[in-house]
């Protein structure tokens, strides 16, 4: 189980917001597949699309996670066009968002890459119980995927439950390659045909692709690295990227790095 859970619509909003200075949301009171209405919106006429790339995100309703590039902004109606046509015609209630300096792709990107920075740092427990099943005259499974270590192997009894049947560890091989394996070696371990054995080991976090895609990384380390990212690509950015890498470096140099398990055995390379 993760410490940290935050999802990727939520680190979004939390660096657009507060270290990007970029975030704006809003309510549809009204619209079309090309445009949202939002009265309350305070903003003056082309506010929005005066700038380089700017896009709108919907958080909810029938067009929910499809962004459109912002074409236009009338302060009158507080009416936000865009383009291309949505597949539905926007309502009153829909949530959306509103980014005009990033395009929500780059932070995403960032955001994974501040990940991949700290993937051996990032290591959560990974138990998986249902992928293997034991055949008969076979010694060698296909391991299930983002193990990267492997410290305990138990195989279920004949209830389909996990008790105490952990098999010797001097028993485990890893296999490692594109497709890593698990070898249980006959001369000091026993399977039961049609049995399942439970793995447990050490993964790394995928990639976050969906809203809904939760973060095992502290979000105090996450956030600010991905805006240091961000930032370093533009040169009057400079000052505060380094910040915010400041930032980032002194949540990571206080962060405890997890021990690994008696006779755990690394997966990949």
């Amino acid at each position: 189980m993760a410490l940290f859970n935050k999802t990727l619509a939520e680190l979004i909003k939390i660096i657009a917001n507060l270290y990007l200075d970029d975030w704006y949301e809003g309510e549809a009171t009204g619209g079309s597949t090309t445009t949202c209405a939002d009265t309350s919106r305070p903003e003056t006429d082309d506010y929005f699309n005066s700038t380089g790339s700017p896009e709108i995100y919907f958080e909810s309703g029938n067009n929910a996670t499809l962004r459109r590039r912002i074409t236009d902004f009338a302060s009158t109606g507080g009416v936000i066009t865009f383009t291309p046509a949505l597949p539905n015609t926007i309502v009153a209630g829909d949530l959306y968002s509103i980014l005009t300096k990033y395009r929500r792709s780059q932070i995403v990107d960032a955001i994974n890459q501040a990940m991949d920075i700290v993937v051996e740092e990032g290591l959560f427990w990974k138990l998986d119980e249902a992928s293997v099943t034991v055949e008969e005259d076979t010694w060698e499974y296909d391991l299930p995927t983002s193990f990267i270590y492997v410290y305990r192997v138990t195989e279920a009894d004949e209830d389909g439950t996990f008790q105490n049947d952990e098999i010797d560890p001097n028993a485990i091989e890893i296999i490692k390659g594109t497709n890593p394996q698990i070898r249980i070696n006959p001369a000091f371990a026993s399977l039961t045909v049609g049995r399942k054995l439970r793995i447990e080991g050490l993964s790394v976090p995928e990639n976050l692709t969906s809203d809904t895609d939760a973060c095992p990384i502290n979000p105090a380390y996450i956030c600010p690295q991905a805006a240091a990212i961000l930032l370093m690509k533009d040169d009057t950015k400079k000052i505060l990227s380094e910040s915010y890498q400041k930032k980032a470096d002194i949540c990571r140099s206080n962060t405890v790095s997890m021990a690994l398990p008696m006779n755990s055995k690394r997966v990949i390379e």
